[in-house]
């Protein structure tokens, strides 16, 4: 899709690009339009299949949190691959040269996106249950603060937490967004806010687990899982909120057994807890909501597709968080 963050380049500064990684013998350059925020190209080449991935130009207008975001996806792929066996691409160089904006070359995932996944009821089963291995592998990586590398972290997930919405609000004043129900939202988190503080271990969550990121093989296999860049040291059932954004959760239950087949800390879905989910639902829908300013301007289909979908994200919210068993 078109986006104002993007960063395209033709097919010949691709070949240069991929000549400096150390790639050569070319054969196809093909962009892939899936993403919003960053560019990328599927680079056929002698030696296999690779993906470019090419950050915002510098200067681009982008929310707080997606500053020097490509670092962070970076650090995070880094960090899964070396200390868990959760299959992520394997980054193969990085670099700012040719273009001025950050890239990298990764390898290209077999299989394809779920979204475009073809699988019977048991394979679909499957893909959910090691996927809830693998988010709880993920999710086992501590940290000693909370919030996005990117921005600084705090000691406590209330802290970062409240850092973030406002953050997020001040770019959407920034911005011009008016913000639907903004004083109905401060004051449920402010309500609510009780249960962050039961949040005592920062762990890495992905934070972008839809469909979209999750890759499978044409017999039901999980493939890998790609775009960590949203990824933070938070609350892990804020984890769960874009495997399901409507908070039918529970009813996933292959992703809950994978997940506490191996987690230490295991999914338990309560008053608290799904608090805490729809907080992190309310977030989102921040996100998502002022984003769309950035992305395509104030028209088009996209645009309205986003405000439509951050509303209906805020409305699941906000009858979760008026009531005192949070369902």
């Amino acid at each position: 899709m078109k986006s104002r963050t993007k960063t395209s380049v033709g097919g010949d500064t691709v070949r240069e690009m991929m000549r400096v990684a150390g790639i050569g013998d070319i054969a196809a350059v093909e962009e892939l339009g899936d993403g919003e925020f960053n560019t990328a190209y599927k680079v056929t080449a002698a030696g296999g299949c690779y993906v470019v991935k090419i950050a915002p130009a510098p200067g681009a207008d982008v929310l707080t949190y997606e500053k020097n975001l490509m670092a962070t996806e970076l650090a995070v792929y880094d960090l899964i691959s070396r200390q868990t066996d959760v299959r992520v691409p394997k980054v193969l160089y990085r670099s700012s040269a040719v273009i001025g904006s950050p890239w990298y070359v990764m390898e290209y995932l077999p299989g394809k996106p779920l979204t475009k996944a073809r699988l019977t009821r048991a394979q679909r089963r499957n893909v959910m249950f090691e996927l809830g291995r693998s988010a709880a592998k993920i999710n086992a990586l501590t940290n000693d603060a909370f919030g996005y590398m990117q921005n600084g972290l705090k000691p406590s997930w209330k802290e970062a937490y409240n850092d973030m919405v406002s953050a997020v609000l001040a770019d959407a004043d920034r911005l011009r967004v008016r913000v639907p129900r903004r004083e109905k939202i401060l004051r449920l988190i402010g309500r609510n806010a009780g249960v962050l503080e039961e949040v005592a271990q920062a762990r890495l969550i992905h934070f972008d687990l839809w469909k979209g990121n999750i890759f499978v093989g044409e017999s039901g296999t999980l493939e890998g899982i790609i775009d960590t860049e949203r990824a933070m040291w938070g609350d892990f059932y804020g984890e769960f909120v874009n495997l399901d954004f409507f908070g039918n959760f529970g009813r996933n239950t292959a992703f809950i057994e994978g997940y506490n087949s191996v987690a230490g800390e295991k999914i338990a879905l309560n008053a608290s807890t799904i608090k805490r989910m729809n907080l992190m639902r309310l977030y989102l829908a921040l996100v998502i909501f002022t984003e769309a300013d950035t992305r395509t301007g104030k028209s088009g289909g996209v645009y309205l597709f986003k405000k439509v979908f951050a509303r209906l994200l805020m409305h699941k919210a906000f009858k979760a968080l008026k009531h005192k068993d949070g369902a």
